[in-house]
């Protein structure tokens, strides 16, 4: 993690998970947030948006980050998008569904010039 250790990102496996090979998700607790997320979604989201999902987690942390809801998600669970500032200040839109005991980030990118703006625009 490098210069992101002082935020105290704890790294824990799903006792379950390690029936799972290719698929395990991986458990984060972050200032009492608890996330999750499938290992091999997360590989492919850095490789295609170059954003890893440790960086994704802590835009939650962004006091100033703006969450709405995702109109085209699945009726029995509703995505969220989040769009705050990370711990490398980049503005990252993170889908991510709520769930009982934590949220599960389902993906990650930059935000466009247009998003970037738009959000300038209200504060």
């Amino acid at each position: 993690m490098g210069s992101h250790s002082r935020l105290r990102v704890a790294p824990t496996r799903a006792p379950w998970s390690r029936n799972l090979a290719r698929c395990a998700p991986f458990a984060f607790t972050l200032h009492r947030l608890r996330f999750e997320w499938d290992s091999h979604k997360a590989a492919l989201n850095r490789r295609k948006h170059g954003v890893s999902f440790e960086e994704a987690l802590t835009a939650f942390l962004d006091s100033q980050a703006r969450v709405f809801d995702d109109s085209s998600s699945d009726p029995h669970e509703p995505r969220f998008l989040l769009v705050g500032m990370s711990a490398r200040r980049r503005t990252l839109p993170v889908v991510h569904v709520e769930r009982a005991e934590c949220l599960r980030i389902i993906g990650a990118r930059l935000a466009t010039r247009r998003e970037r703006a738009s959000l300038e625009e209200e504060d």
